[in-house]
């Protein structure tokens, strides 16, 4: 990240559920986002502008074209947006019961 542009970040909050309230999760100028990960996650890390998650979306939504340009084949995009967990991998997941009923 370019020191340049770290104020274009918000400061992340979130929810203390020990008291309600609404506490900073990470701060924008000096929080994780704020320097190069120590190595690239393909799960994880992205960083962008909402105008380009919009442009992400939709090219998604076009099967992997965005305007004239093809940037994945349409079988990558089936791929990506298609439940992709057995049913034994989504028993077994600790997230909130029921949460694996519409993800994969």
């Amino acid at each position: 990240m370019l020191a340049s542009k770290l104020d274009r970040f918000a400061t992340s909050y979130w929810t203390n559920p020990a008291s309600g309230a609404l506490e900073i999760y990470d701060q924008a100028a000096s929080g994780q986002w704020s320097q190069p990960p120590a190595f690239p996650s393909g799960a994880a890390g992205l960083v962008s502008t909402i105008d380009d998650y919009r442009a992400f979306g939709q090219m998604m939504l076009n099967k992997g074209q965005h305007g004239n340009i093809g940037i994945l084949s349409r079988p990558s995009v089936e791929t990506m947006t298609t439940d992709q967990l057995t049913s034994e991998q989504k028993a077994a997941s600790g997230l909130v019961p029921g949460f694996f009923d519409s993800h994969g």
